[in-house]
């Protein structure tokens, strides 16, 4: 009996077993205080619509091959973060055709962006004439890219 604990590990030392693991985690952020929904107003932070959260359909059309839509986008498979829409210039294609910083993209014409790197996105993006997208809007999701990114202007391509 003796050499079959020995053989499972049973009869080894702790110091043996035991494997130091180390993490480095980030710091925790406490969430926002809770505030009751009669008291929430958009200069708090809280928006009452909730309805902008949902996903919405946009379609970004060029009138002429040579116009610039007017969005760039961050993240993606690689930086380990989703794509989000980073810039949207004013009175462009894309502004009026509604979409806005803080946009996660998940779809465009058709092909999930899920698991898409940054240059695989940028290229389907800038291939384009007319773009349906499907996106939803997720301010903190939208945070993160900056903590996955070394930079702020890493990963920010303008789509034209």
């Amino acid at each position: 009996m003796t050499d079959s604990r020995r053989s499972s590990g049973r009869g080894k030392k702790s110091s043996e077993i035991k494997k130091k693991i180390t993490a480095k985690l980030p710091p925790y952020e406490f969430p926002p205080p809770w505030m009751p929904p009669d008291k929430r107003t958009e200069e708090n932070g809280y928006s009452k619509n909730l309805n902008e959260f949902l996903p919405v359909r946009i379609l970004i059309r060029k009138e002429h091959p040579t116009d610039v839509l007017g969005f760039s986008i961050r993240g993606g498979y690689d930086l380990h973060c989703d794509i989000h829409v980073a810039v949207v210039l004013k009175n462009s294609i894309a502004e009026t055709a509604g979409l806005r910083i803080g946009h996660k993209i998940l779809e465009a014409n058709g092909i999930r962006f899920q698991g898409m790197t940054h240059q695989q996105a940028v290229n389907l993006l800038k291939q384009q004439n007319a773009i349906d997208m499907i996106v939803r809007f997720c301010p903190a999701s939208y945070e993160l890219t900056f903590q996955c990114e070394k930079s702020p202007d890493v990963g920010r391509i303008w789509i034209s």
